[in-house]
């Protein structure tokens, strides 16, 4: 008995439409990501009190392939978490801050690690004398021999995400 070859049949997958693709298909920003955040307003031992809030906001924005996700300019809220007054005998002043979060169109993006960067592309060396990193909750500390700590409006920092960020998806047009 003899069998003649039978064609194969093709079988094609129907295209999915834009609209059916799962959600997990969209990108996100990892945990961990550095930003350049800016302090948006004076921060002194001088005059703040632990437990002040503080303006800042994204100087860079957040990027996924060449798509901003996080514009520049995004506001957000750091936290005083602890002041020194200078003391007798020389004792540094201290101001330690966090920051807590951005916000964009309503969603809370959390950011932690917050160290403060050079003013201007100046060595502070001999104004920081130590920095302080606590990975979850996000704080910088900053110590100035002798005086009052000081950090002024337009101050940069560098941050990280708390958490992946996915932004939301685009709307569909019917």
């Amino acid at each position: 008995m003899s069998y003649a070859a039978q064609p194969v049949a093709q079988v094609t997958a129907p295209a999915a439409s834009p609209a059916a693709a799962p959600a997990a298909s969209i990108a996100s920003i990892p945990a961990g990501t550095p930003m350049d955040i800016e302090i948006t307003e004076l921060l002194s031992t001088k005059t703040s009190k632990v437990g002040d809030k503080f303006a800042l906001k994204l100087a860079q924005p957040l990027k996924i392939g060449d798509t901003i996700v996080v514009p520049a300019g995004t506001p957000g809220t750091g936290e005083v978490i602890d002041v020194g007054k200078p003391g007798i005998g020389g004792k540094p002043g201290k101001l330690v801050i966090a920051g807590r979060f951005l916000t964009l169109d309503g969603t809370t993006i959390g950011i932690r690690g917050l160290q403060l960067r050079p003013i201007g592309g100046e060595d502070r060396t001999n104004v920081v004398l130590a920095t302080s990193f606590v990975p979850y909750i996000g704080m910088a500390s900053f110590l100035i021999s002798g005086g009052h700590v000081e950090i002024p409006a337009g101050a940069w920092a560098t941050a990280k995400l708390a958490a992946p960020f996915v932004p939301a998806a685009p709307a569909t047009a019917p």
